[in-house]
């Protein structure tokens, strides 16, 4: 995992603050996976998130009529109940 987040490159914008409590939606499942019951969600946080970012992309390949809402957790304690919840 800490091998797939050194190849990650990019830039940072430094005059911008993240809110360290408040999760954030990376992917959202479709309308029609949500509906017919065939949607997930999956939270991770730090080397987890781009695991999960490919395991999405396979699982798509592989069955399409599948969704994931992806959370990134920012922080454990205290952690973001309501993004979860509108997630579920």
């Amino acid at each position: 995992p800490v091998k797939m987040m050194k190849e990650t490159k990019g830039s940072l914008a430094l005059d911008r603050c993240l809110p360290l409590n408040r999760a954030v939606l990376l992917h959202r499942a479709s309308d029609e996976a949500v509906a017919s019951g065939r949607a997930v969600t999956v939270l991770t946080y730090l080397h987890g998130v781009k695991e999960a970012q490919l395991a999405i992309e396979t699982l798509a390949a592989l069955h399409p009529q599948l969704g994931v809402d992806l959370v990134e957790l920012r922080s454990l304690k205290p952690l973001d109940l309501d993004t979860i919840r509108r997630s579920l």
